[in-house]
């Protein structure tokens, strides 16, 4: 579980290693949505990740070829295998964690996508956007996931595996960048409980039914809940 989670924290702290070529970004976004997980570009980076890690004992041209498939640069992924390894070895040094339990599994359970989204929320409380489930007047038209923070309204960038998020709920995201519009980068669809838990101040308004976290984020839940 350590592994995964200095996995991601190796990922949030260095670039990306999916990359976009301008004329093939749509390619580009469909094989990143191939190895998309849990609507999380974190959790996505390190299923990429444990895929290349796969793909390196079969050779290195079953290497070269997974990264060219999935558009991942091999480069990006060698540095955030790097910090991983240096995070790893600080948490052996405190004693948090054993090398004994250096084997990680294929692929993620239901149960550790509940704990990363726990540690992503502490780690990301504050960055955290409300999805607007807005309905494109042209039927046609790709819908794009727009949220809303403190800061006002953004979208989720297109390189994202939720731009197309159309479900109420929260985001946590990595990075706001602003370019001809506001984006959110590398963003994580989170349950209520884990910003229950992990989030800022809770008020309750037990006759309204009402929680509060920091004045802006409510959930309506039942007196018992």
């Amino acid at each position: 579980m350590f592994l995964f989670q200095a996995t991601i924290a190796a990922a949030i702290s260095e670039k990306s290693p999916f990359s976009t070529p301008m004329n093939r970004k749509e390619e580009a976004n469909l094989a990143k949505a191939a190895l998309a997980v849990s609507n999380s570009d974190h959790l996505t980076i390190d299923n990429a990740y444990l895929g290349w890690k796969t793909s390196q004992s079969d050779g290195q041209r079953a290497e070269t070829s997974y990264c060219r498939k999935h558009f991942l640069n091999k480069t990006a992924l060698i540095t955030i295998e790097g910090v991983q390894q240096e995070l790893m070895r600080m948490m052996e040094q405190v004693g948090f964690y054993s090398p004994r339990s250096r084997l990680q599994a294929p692929a993620l359970s239901k149960p550790q996508i509940s704990v990363l989204n726990a540690v992503l929320a502490a780690g990301l409380y504050d960055s955290v956007a409300r999805v607007l489930v807005i309905p494109s007047v042209d039927v046609l038209e790709r819908a794009v996931c727009n949220t809303e923070t403190p800061q006002g309204r953004a979208q989720v960038h297109p390189s994202s595996v939720n731009r197309n998020l159309q479900t109420h709920g929260w985001l946590l995201y990595q990075e706001k960048v602003k370019y001809t519009k506001i984006y959110l980068r590398d963003t994580t669809l989170i349950p209520p409980f884990p910003l229950l838990l992990f989030g800022g101040d809770i008020d309750i308004q037990h006759r309204e039914r009402l929680i509060t976290l920091d004045g802006w984020i409510h959930f309506q839940v039942s007196a018992l809940t």
